[in-house]
């Protein structure tokens, strides 16, 4: 960007030549001759025609901007504490709010032909005009000093009044003119120090290497803006803006920080260039439409200012408007525009202290004691002598009937005025390595500028707010304050109060309790802005139509959370983590257990109740036919044992109904390994030993009695102490963790975890084993006669047994929660009824059936 306008700048030069700028038409100059000079370029006019080159109405507001500058640089020459023998001088000239006139006058501080900028020495409110009013004293042509000023001598007692030169230029003040002369001086290496110009594109010090500034940039300018309406709870907002180098910044930040905050704004629109009435009608209307209530203009003065006379016409009022420090304090919109349109502004304002002392010095002016100031004349004769009042008249400012407004624009900004002047001043008193008496002698030829930019970079002293000044590395001003200000509805007009401000921390600090709002609106108190209420944690917004500043509020969903206000989106809990009740915050999950009371518990301890009496029947029949010859012709110990092992098998069942732990999943995995076992073991027992009895009978008609006996309930006892010290390896090396899994209702259930797989496997391996030969057997034995063997049973028994520990070892691992443990604790249930009907059944129904075949036992 610096080498293009750098560019533009050349073919501007090459354009108008040198013929062009000794012909320069803006030959009214502030001037007082110095060892050393200051520029200062000032918005002076605030109109300017390309046309004729003509400049026109004055901004008195700017007129005692420029007597700012001729203060500080009085108070610094009369200062022996600063640049004890060295005088500022100063150089004075109008930019027009126009780019080109700032760049060509910027071009004349460094042209060398001094006879030719003093020739024309006129002081008009057009320059170049025909009925211009001659001003040539000579302090303000350049060929002498302003009497009021005392010229400082140097070390040998020599007045250096004709070494004039320019180290700085002050100003401009308005970013878009900011630009131009930054660029052009940066490529010059001459110091531009700026009081007011708040782009955040001037901070960048690869394109502005020598601007620097006083007032704080836009970035803070739209973060504080921010801050005033979040502060008050507005988030439907509408943005009018200027298109310049003022307004994009501004409106750039804002809604950089107003997403940060979640200030929504409703509508950005853009101010035509030069508007029209019906233009800025068309704007009202729009925004009569959008049904806001707060509007935030960022522009300046003048744009404010036509809008707002619009807005008079239209009789659009009720609005709480924001004002950013370009015109919070302008003196045509608080003294021209109905309180019932602009009454109730929140604005901004430059914090720093009030300079009474130049209050007191404003008052005290005269056009007979101020002509080093030639606007100040041209404003008395052309405002304030008129009537009675002659044009010579030396009457001071605080009997002008607009002497309040004068006054209370200036006592504020020329803080940072002083600043920018003081700033350059103690630079180069470091520069010149001054003492109390004098300063190193000056450089006969060129002032090294570049060296000056060095020594602001590292400033520092005591400003006029009492305040310690320096720079940051971008050229702005570390310590940053802005006061909040409410345009309080006073009759007609309006009134400025301070009613808080804004520090760097980011914050607003108001006093509530001293604002007046606009009193045309319908509602008193607090003014609500917003399309829809806002959404509480545990919901988000979802819009519903294109403005994005309406929405609807809908909950979180069943696994996420929200946990503040306006949430864009809900967001899913961790694992092992659920929303509260709110859906606010995640909590750490509660596993679900089944409930005792519950339809599966119910249903289980019913299904056990019945089997369990079933069982308890079928072991009380046996009992009382202990001596039939079905019980001799099997093992009774056998059978006694198989009805303690199915009881054992229903109990069992329950078990799984507990509340998962690490101490439960060891007792699961006990009672589940060591039933399965033992109703195999009995099975494959019983199985055995028909099958020896008939083997026996068929080869040689023997049969071990020993065996019969007590060699099936030894088996079985061995083959339960096998899978017993598998499952005790199995903890021990492994030990058993839990684990939270979720199901598809997002409810978390604690699952046993197998850290390795080994255990698992070799013992239902074993079972497996166990059922395999059970099942061989039982085969084997099918086709033996059948009068009180029951291998056909057995066999019967052991498919379905089988069938069932397969499907139960298959949905234990695929299955968790209620499902796991309803078909677990049922499969077992299955297992104990399906052995009891096909073993023990026919047995009972043959001890019913044939009583007479009891048998004396001796």
């Amino acid at each position: 960007m610096m080498i293009n306008c750098f560019i533009g700048i050349i073919t501007f030069l090459t354009t108008y030549g040198s013929a062009t700028i000794l012909s320069d038409p803006y030959t009214t100059v502030g001037k007082l001759n110095g060892d050393l000079s200051l520029g200062g370029l000032v918005p002076i006019h605030n109109s300017y025609d390309a046309a004729t080159e003509k400049c026109k109405n004055l901004d008195i507001t700017n007129i005692m901007r420029v007597q700012s500058m001729i203060y500080a640089i009085h108070s610094i020459n009369q200062n022996p504490a600063i640049l004890p023998n060295i005088t500022l001088g100063y150089e004075i000239r109008d930019t027009c709010v126009s780019r080109t006139v700032a760049l060509r006058q910027s071009i004349n501080y460094f042209y060398d032909d001094r006879s030719e900028r003093s020739s024309n020495c006129n002081t008009a409110d057009t320059p170049s005009s025909s009925d211009s009013y001659q001003n040539c004293t000579s302090d303000v042509c350049g060929n002498g000093t302003d009497s009021s000023t005392e010229i400082k001598t140097d070390s040998q007692g020599n007045n250096n009044v004709n070494r004039d030169k320019i180290i700085s230029v002050i100003g401009p003040l308005y970013s878009s003119e900011a630009f131009i002369v930054g660029t052009l001086l940066s490529n010059l290496h001459v110091p531009v120090v700026s009081p007011l110009a708040t782009s955040s594109l001037l901070s960048d010090k690869t394109e502005f290497t020598t601007f620097f500034r006083t007032v704080p940039s836009n970035s803070f300018q739209g973060r504080a803006v921010t801050a005033v309406i979040h502060y008050f709870g507005w988030n439907y907002t509408a943005v009018l803006w200027e298109d310049d180098d003022y307004g994009n910044s501004l409106v750039e930040e804002f809604q950089r920080s107003a997403k940060e905050k979640n200030v929504c704004i409703s509508k950005v629109i853009l101010f035509p260039k030069r508007p029209t009435a019906s233009q800025l009608q068309s704007i009202i209307k729009e925004l009569r439409a959008l049904k806001v209530t707060v509007v935030f203009i960022a522009s300046n003065a003048k744009m404010a200012h036509e809008y707002f006379i619009q807005a008079t016409i239209a009789n659009f009022t009720g609005i709480t408007y924001i004002a950013p420090i370009s015109w919070s304090q302008s003196s045509s919109i608080i003294s021209e525009i109905d309180s019932d349109i602009i009454g109730g502004t929140i604005g901004l304002t430059l914090g720093s202290s009030k300079q009474y002392q130049f209050e007191s010095y404003i008052k005290s002016l005269t056009a007979c004691n101020n002509s080093g100031n030639p606007w100040f004349q041209t404003y008395f004769r052309s405002n304030v002598a008129k009537g009675d009042i002659p044009v010579n008249a030396c009457i001071p400012v605080s009997a002008w009937n607009d002497s309040s407004k004068i006054t209370n624009s200036q006592t504020i900004t020329s803080a940072f005025i002083f600043n920018a002047i003081y700033a350059v001043a103690h630079a180069l008193h470091d520069m010149l390595k001054c003492n109390r008496d004098h300063c190193q002698s000056l450089p006969e030829e060129k002032f090294d500028t570049k060296k000056l930019v060095a020594y602001l970079f590292n400033v520092s002293f005591v400003d006029a707010s009492r305040e310690n000044f320096s720079f940051n590395q971008n050229g702005d001003p570390v310590h940053i304050r802005y006061n909040i200000v409410n345009l309080q509805p006073n009759g007609k007009n309006v009134v400025s109060k301070t009613i808080g401000a804004w520090l760097t921390t980011g914050q607003a600090i108001i006093n509530d309790s001293v604002i007046v709002w606009n009193k045309a609106r319908l509602h008193s108190g607090v003014p609500i802005s917003a399309c829809s209420s806002d959404c509480p944690p545990g919901t988000y917004r979802d819009s519903f139509s294109n403005d994005k500043c309406c929405w609807k509020c809908i909950s979180c969903y069943i696994s996420s959370i929200s946990n503040r206000t306006n949430a864009e989106q809900c967001h899913v809990c961790p694992y092992g983590y659920l929303p509260n009740s709110n859906h606010t915050s995640c909590v750490k999950a509660v596993p679900v257990t089944i409930d005792i009371g519950g339809l599966l518990s119910i249903t289980l301890m019913v299904i056990l109740a019945i089997c369990g009496s079933i069982v308890i029947s079928f072991w009380i029949i046996t009992i009382l036919h202990r001596h039939h010859q079905v019980i001799f012709s099997s093992n009774s110990i056998l059978i006694h044992m198989s009805y303690i092992v199915l009881l054992y098998m229903l109990a069992s069942s329950y078990v799984f109904l507990l509340p998962r732990n690490r101490q439960f999943c060891m007792v699961t995995i006990v009672t589940y390994t060591t039933s399965a076992t033992l109703l195999t073991a009995i099975g494959l027992s019983m199985t055995s030993a028909v099958v020896a009895l008939f083997s026996e009978v068929m080869a040689s008609c023997r049969y071990s009695e020993h065996f019969k006996t007590k060699g099936q309930p030894l088996l079985v006892i061995l083959l339960l102490c096998i899978q017993i010290v598998i499952v005790l390896l199995w903890l021990i090396l492994s030990p058993i963790a839990t684990y939270m899994r979720i199901d598809f209702n997002y409810k978390i259930y604690e699952m046993c975890h197998f850290q390795s797989l080994v255990g698992p496997i070799v013992s239902l391996s074993y079972i497996g084993i166990l059922n395999v030969i059970y099942l061989g057997l039982a085969i084997k034995g099918r086709h033996c006669p059948d009068n009180f063997a029951d291998a056909k049973y057995l066999c019967v028994a052991c498919c379905i047994n089988m069938c069932i520990f397969t499907f139960m070892v298959l949905t234990y691992f695929i299955t968790f929660g209620p499902w796991q443990a309803g078909i677990s604790s049922f499969s077992l249930v299955a297992c104990a009824m399906s052995f009891l009907l096909c073993v023990m059944a026919p047995k009972i129904n043959i001890m019913l059936s044939f009583p007479q075949l009891t048998i004396t036992v001796k």
